[in-house]
């Protein structure tokens, strides 16, 4: 599973880079908030995602062990589907940013 799009790098365009994500890391995340009405600290709890994208020339270059072109990362607000595929799930994420518009799935 892997999206491949038209991409720009060194200056040079590739038309099919192959952009596959190698890993997804759920944190959950403490951190102090200032309540704006009682004026305390308080705790909040706030869940993401890190996904990391390996960004390839196009798919050959990645079968043949080819050096990514570029690494990638996205820190994201969301809670997971537990009846969905993680990967599935960072896919439809990508999907959604406007870099990633004009992505196929591979």
């Amino acid at each position: 599973m892997a999206l491949q799009k038209n991409y720009q790098k060194f200056g040079i365009s590739f038309p099919n880079s192959y952009h596959r994500i190698t890993n997804i890391e759920y944190k959950i995340i403490d951190e102090e908030v200032l309540n704006s009405d009682t004026g305390q600290i308080e705790w909040q709890t706030l869940q993401k995602l890190v996904i990391m994208v390996y960004v390839y020339a196009d798919k050959a270059a990645r079968d043949n062990f080819a050096e990514y072109i570029e690494n990638k990362g996205y820190v994201v607000d969301m809670e997971l589907n537990s009846n969905q595929d993680i990967l599935k799930q960072g896919y439809d994420y990508l999907k959604t940013l406007p870099e990633y518009s004009n992505s196929t799935d591979v």
